[in-house]
């Protein structure tokens, strides 16, 4: 008779089943069932301070952004935290304000706030673009491409009111997919937000206070952490540094994502660039493949 039959049989807390543990200080009946345990407890932890990870700041903007959080609905959400993170590295990490290379952001293929439709985040209504061009797009939209839901489909349970906290809409959006944002925290870990970071790096100097750091708007922390950066730099301390890519980089790696057949020579896309751009926003590309001819 084994040992582990005359010990006194438990409950397994994840499957609710009993088993007969081989040591009493095993708590659940498989290997399996512990790490559900503590996936679920990985996703508690995120779900209370979601909002203040640099993904979930960015989400919990969308939401806001559109008025509901059915934008969220008809994909993986991990799909769409590849595609942000896509987009972070692709600015890179400490790159100087005055880096000529163009910042990049996710842009809409079905705008958020057009007549009749609200964009939404599904990846393949995504484009990772350079700031410039999808600030000078607006609203443009051929009413056919992309991702979009109707007015008449939004319900009023998912709908995000001006007046819903930042920790509100997050809770919402955990409560809209709990499935998958439980697979999320379970396979990546989300970092805090650069102001949340920025605040805690200031605050290890000892010369602030966390409510004055707290109340200063964004461009004036980013400018007393440059400042501490430099500093650094300036005692010798190495500082880690991701180039950002270029936009030709970036135009292939979403051709790619997209599955869409674009230009591959430098040349020629730098030459027709916005169009390159239009294109896979559902515009006709009209150049040719070859690099020479228009």
């Amino acid at each position: 008779m084994h040992l582990s039959k005359t010990k006194a049989r438990k409950n397994c807390p994840t499957c609710k089943g009993k088993f007969h543990p081989a040591r009493a200080t095993v708590k659940y009946c498989s290997a399996s069932c512990k790490k559900t345990a503590a996936n679920k407890r990985q996703a508690k932890k995120q779900e209370v301070g979601f909002q203040t990870t640099a993904f979930g700041s960015w989400l919990v903007g969308q939401c806001r952004r559109a008025g509901t959080v059915q934008i969220l609905q008809g994909f993986d959400i991990n799909d769409l935290y590849k595609v942000w993170a896509r987009c972070r590295k692709a600015n890179g990490f400490n790159v100087s304000e005055d880096d000529p290379s163009p910042k990049f952001e996710i842009s809409h293929i079905a705008p958020v706030t057009a007549v009749g439709a609200i964009g939404t985040l599904h990846p393949n209504n995504l484009v990772i673009a350079p700031a410039y061009y999808n600030r000078s797009r607006c609203n443009n939209w051929d009413n056919k491409s992309g991702v979009w839901l109707r007015p008449i489909d939004l319900l009023p349970t998912w709908k995000v009111y001006p007046e819903l906290t930042a920790k509100e809409v997050a809770e919402k959006i955990v409560k809209f997919n709990p499935v998958g944002f439980s697979a999320l925290v379970s396979n990546v870990k989300l970092a805090a937000s650069f102001r949340v970071k920025m605040i805690n790096t200031l605050m290890k100097t000892g010369l602030f206070q966390l409510r004055q750091l707290q109340a200063q708007p964004y461009e004036s922390l980013v400018a007393l952490y440059e400042v501490l950066q430099t500093t650094k730099q300036t005692e010798g301390k190495k500082i880690y540094r991701l180039d950002r890519l270029t936009s030709f980089e970036v135009y292939q790696s979403e051709c790619q994502r997209l599955e869409v057949e674009g230009v591959d020579d430098y040349n020629l896309f730098s030459r027709c660039e916005t169009e390159c751009w239009d294109h896979l926003h559902g515009g006709i590309l009209t150049v040719y493949f070859d690099g020479l001819n228009f």
